[in-house]
């Protein structure tokens, strides 16, 4: 979209690429609106198999404060 000067984009720093061509500009956004929340996603605790609940168990665990909910 940028590339055919379409408009702009809002993406993460990895996804830019100087080589995809010449004349783009990146800026940094670092206002407190920019920051991002990801959400862990699954199916109900019954429908889950061993080991995405092993995973979620996992992944819970590395942030300290959250509690266990389904």
């Amino acid at each position: 979209m940028v590339q055919a000067n379409l408009g702009i984009a809002v993406i993460p720093r990895k996804a830019v690429s100087h080589a995809d061509g010449p004349g783009l500009v990146s800026i940094r956004l670092s206002d407190n609106w920019a920051s991002r929340r990801f959400h862990l996603i699954s199916r109900p605790t019954p429908y889950q198999s061993a080991a995405c609940r092993s995973l979620l168990q996992f992944l819970r665990a590395q942030l300290p404060g959250q509690g266990h909910a389904d």
